[in-house]
């Protein structure tokens, strides 16, 4: 019985070891998993940094983004109307030609247009310098 009971004593002190075993690296193995989540966190926070100063940079732009999508859009819309003048204009004139940038307001600035442009004509001179874009009719 005294050597039952020595038995006893070494495997109930060798399971006291080998719990104390588990229970270390079960510690360790914790503390690692928790250093590696602490380490993926400082990455994520770093990366959400980053997308911040990205989305703000972004969010700066854009209205100059806009406004140049806007003067684009302008910019189309008028040499839409200048490519079709000509079908625009045919009921009100025949052979509907436009007049290039600068020879309007040399037109109008010029000593012809006295003779040329009627007292009510000359009135609207300040509305056509303001025009994108002026036409007339060919003459034959």
């Amino acid at each position: 019985m005294a050597l039952l009971e020595e038995r006893m004593d070494r495997a109930e002190k060798r399971l006291a070891l080998v719990e104390e075993r588990v229970a270390a690296l079960v510690q360790a193995r914790a503390e690692e998993r928790i250093a590696e989540l602490a380490q993926a966190q400082t990455r994520t926070e770093e990366a959400l940094e980053r997308l911040i100063s990205t989305m703000t940079t972004l969010v700066e732009a854009q209205p100059r983004t806009e406004a140049d999508v806007g003067e684009l859009k302008g910019i189309r819309l008028e040499l839409y109307w200048r490519e079709r003048a000509t079908a625009y204009l045919a009921r009100l004139l025949r052979r509907a030609r436009l007049i290039p940038d600068p020879e309007p307001m040399e037109l109008l600035e010029s000593e012809k247009a006295r003779f040329v442009l009627s007292e009510e004509e000359r009135g609207f001179c300040g509305v056509w310098k303001e025009a994108d874009h002026l036409a007339r009719e060919k003459k034959d």
